[in-house]
């Protein structure tokens, strides 16, 4: 810096020259000098000693555009104003490009993501807007001219954001997915007795008289034609056919072959169609056929088969089966049931496959009891006096046939808990339409969402299975004397086959034990975990079948009473066993309402909730 002290004045003047000029050819430059000193951190010029050396550059009239140098004494201005505009175009220039730059970069990358994410996710979306079409409502019924042209319910559906549908569905599947992936429903094991543990090794395949009925006639049946025959004649009121107060138990066996021929040309939903198809003699014939193939066991006798078919019959009529099914697989229903058990010999699968029994070797293990009653059923019927099927054309016997089939190989208990896990995934995957339904459509099952749903193959399939199923363990939802009746005689059965095991050297399976078996006790383990899921999956489906949950939950207080009489147990025990049943009631009641709370005015007990429908 310039500095006077150290340089004379002449020598000062011709730098200043020279500084000026040293500028001239730049847009920069000083626009003034001056001596002064530093006051308060700024410097002052003293006027007194103002350098006048002419310079090139004017002051700036922004002070942005001013550059102040200075020592102690001297100070020199700079006018940067071009120079700013440079680095202001430099910098505008610069943002321009990076704008440019970004702006490109955000399209290639937009463009990026449009097909790496936004495409994918749109195919998504509308995927899980069909999937929710599917999994909500499956098919809407077709709207006539005229009507509105779409369904509340995809109304819904078309409504929802994706995200909300995408909830939805995942929380469905969910549920789904935990139903699909158990074998068989949870259990606590370590707090069950010995009964209810041989109630699931006996679903797992493994190793009195009744007060409440009519008094029945001993009189021989009248000779009629069975089709003309009234009910009444064998010996049965029409209110107890109509009812669960039904037993056959007591009926002799011509009541018995000609009350099942009865039933079936008399129910109304093939009555048309078996009376067309099936002459008189014929029926008899395959009846007469049925009964002798039935061996003189406790349970599995032609009284079951009978028993069956009343049941089959019972759910069809309430449950109102026209909506769903035709004539011939109703038909097919009541046949399966008189043929379900054809042969049985009074021991389980389990015990035939442990035996190395001639059945589980020709079946290779595979449901050599069920395979084995198929085959009497259809070998009966190719007798010409007894083939109830002659008069049919060929695609009616063969869809009878492989319904019959069906049918009768889903009645082993193996096959139990994948029905209910089947059921309860119709369920879930409709559950939508099925929660919708108001309460005042429960009784009548109107719903026509609901009949088509049961009209696709393999819900049909699924309900015909569980007709012919239900009907084969009916006895836990039947008035509390038929209940009672039967499983008195299913016990007598397990211990019969206890003793033959006891006697050949094999594993004695554990409600077989007629010395170590808890009877009441094992009669709760069965209907608590079986029975009862199977039941309540039906009546969530059919809320018009509500009786029979009503029967299960009664059956279950009164085998209570029975074990506290008979066993004496402890409080805690009886605790225990209390809030079971009232557990499994309580499942019941929540499948027979959907979901819906029950009506207000609706007074306590089952009385009560009969009379909230009636």
């Amino acid at each position: 810096m310039f500095s006077a002290t150290t340089k004379g004045p002449e020598t000062f003047k011709t730098e200043l020259v020279e500084f000026r000029e040293f500028f001239s050819t730049l847009q920069y430059g000083p626009y003034e000098a001056c001596f002064g000193s530093m006051v308060d951190g700024e410097f002052i010029c003293d006027k007194a000693r103002y350098v006048s050396w002419n310079p090139t550059f004017e002051a700036p009239s922004r002070g942005s555009s001013k550059l102040i140098l200075h020592t102690d004494t001297f100070m020199a201005a700079f006018n940067m104003f071009a120079m700013n505009q440079l680095e202001s175009a430099l910098g505008m220039s610069l943002i321009v490009v990076v704008v440019f730059v970004m702006a490109f970069a955000g399209m290639a990358l937009t463009n990026v993501v449009n097909d790496l994410a936004v495409k994918p996710m749109e195919r998504m979306l509308g995927t899980v807007r069909n999937i929710a079409k599917t999994v909500f409502k499956f098919t809407a019924e077709q709207q006539e001219e005229g009507e509105e042209s779409e369904d509340e319910d995809l109304d819904e559906v078309e409504e929802a954001t994706e995200m909300q549908l995408l909830e939805k569905v995942v929380n469905k599947l969910a549920v789904l997915a935990e139903l699909s992936t158990k074998k068989q429903p949870d259990f606590d094991k370590d707090n069950m007795g010995a009964e209810d543990l041989g109630v699931l090794n006996m679903m797992g395949g493994e190793t009195t008289k009744d007060t409440t009925n009519e008094t029945i006639r001993k009189s021989h049946l009248k000779r009629q034609t069975t089709m003309a025959m009234k009910v009444d004649e064998v010996g049965v009121s029409m209110d107890t056919w109509q009812s669960w107060l039904f037993n056959p138990v007591n009926l002799t066996k011509d009541q018995q072959k000609a009350l099942t021929a009865w039933a079936v040309y008399n129910h109304q939903g093939c009555s048309t169609f078996a009376r067309d198809s099936v002459p008189d003699a014929k029926m008899q014939s395959f009846v007469s056929g049925c009964e002798s193939s039935y061996l003189a066991n406790p349970y599995h006798n032609y009284a079951h088969a009978l028993d069956v078919v009343h049941t089959a019959s019972r759910v069809l009529k309430t449950s109102h089966a026209e909506l769903f099914l035709t004539e011939i697989e109703q038909f097919s229903v009541l046949i399966g049931g008189i043929g379900h058990d054809l042969g049985h010999p009074g021991v389980n699968n389990p015990f035939l496959i442990e035996a190395s029994h001639e059945l589980a070797l020709r079946y290779n293990d595979k449901s050599p009891l069920e395979n084995m009653h198929c085959s009497k059923l259809f070998t009966l019927c190719a007798n010409a006096d007894s083939n109830i099927f002659a008069s049919m054309a060929r695609d009616q016997y063969r869809e009878i046939r492989r319904h019959c089939i069906e049918m009768i190989l889903h009645t082993d208990m193996v096959q139990h808990f994948a029905m209910v896990k089947e059921l309860a995934m119709l369920y879930q995957m409709n559950s939508d339409m099925f929660d919708a339904t108001e309460i005042a459509d429960l009784e009548t099952m109107q719903d026509p969402n609901e009949s088509e749903l049961l009209r696709q193959g393999d819900n049909k399939k699924l309900v015909m299975n569980l007709i012919l199923h239900s009907g084969d363990v009916s006895n836990p939802y039947k008035s509390w004397g038929v209940c009672e009746a039967w499983a008195y005689m299913v016990l007598d059965e397990f211990f019969a086959q206890g003793d033959q095991e006891k006697m050949l050297g094999l594993p004695v399976q554990m409600l077989n034990d007629r010395d170590k078996v808890n009877k009441p006790n094992s009669q709760i383990g069965f209907i608590e975990f079986v029975v009862a899921p199977l039941i309540a999956a039906q009546v969530r489906l059919f809320p018009t079948l509500w009786e029979i949950g009503e029967n299960i939950g009664a059956n279950l207080e009164h085998w209570e009473n029975v074990w506290i009489n008979q066993h004496n147990p402890s409080d805690e025990d009886k605790g225990k066993v209390r809030n079971r049943v009232a557990g499994v009631q309580t499942k019941m009641e929540d499948a027979r309402y959907r979901g819906h709370p029950p009506p207000q005015s609706t007074p306590g007990g089952a009385a009560g909730r009969k009379q909230a429908f009636n």
